[in-house]
């Protein structure tokens, strides 16, 4: 038979163990796409959207602190196309300023509607991000946007920003190097090998 198993064929016990699964995922990184993903085809081939909303709706009232179950929450409305998206991502954002998800969220509502504060959201979150690599990731992002000059003027902060940090890396030190040159901020990649290099630790 087919290997692709359908909602609707599993057992309420096995439909459970997938929810728990994908839902602890996001508990720990509510950016995630595959585990949303994964969520949404699971409620919505069984007609169960309402019942997930449910879920993380009736968490966050119970826990409004929860920022990380918010953005699951918003991204869940955005993504089957439920309204109340925006006054979430508005409140929530000003109730939790320093929670780098929800930036980065508020970065990609604003960027759907071509809003020009998009880029200073993407900063902000960029700021708050302590993972390293996510962070390269979201400096890239923000470099494709920034054709002009006040973009470009944010990312060169960025940059500066991260080269003042202490004790990096050498493949730190060198990812960063690498995405300056992409990006022709010469002066400052010329800055981070040089970094690099001292970082090394020299032969024994």
């Amino acid at each position: 038979g087919s290997l692709v198993v359908s909602a609707q064929d599993l057992t309420e016990d096995e439909f459970l163990k997938s929810s728990v699964r994908d839902r602890t995922a996001l508990y720990h990184d509510p950016l995630l796409d595959a585990p949303l993903d994964s969520l949404v085809k699971l409620y919505r081939g069984a007609e169960r959207v309402d019942e997930l909303i449910g879920l993380y709706r009736s968490h966050v009232e119970q826990y409004p602190q929860d920022a990380g179950a918010k953005t699951v929450l918003i991204r869940l409305l955005r993504r089957v196309d439920r309204g109340g998206a925006d006054e979430m991502i508005a409140s929530a954002v000003r109730l939790h300023p320093d929670y780098a998800p929800l930036q980065y969220v508020l970065f990609r509502f604003l960027e759907d509607r071509g809003d020009a504060r998009a880029t200073e959201a993407l900063s902000r979150a960029i700021d708050l991000e302590t993972n390293p690599a996510r962070r390269n990731e979201w400096l890239e992002q923000l470099l494709q946007l920034s054709e002009g000059a006040s973009a470009r003027d944010l990312a060169s902060q960025q940059f500066n920003k991260l080269l003042a940090v202490e004790n990096q890396s050498v493949d730190g030190l060198l990812a960063l190097a690498r995405l300056m040159q992409r990006y022709q901020f010469w002066e400052l990649s010329i800055t981070a090998l040089s970094r690099a290099k001292t970082a090394r630790p020299g032969p024994e």
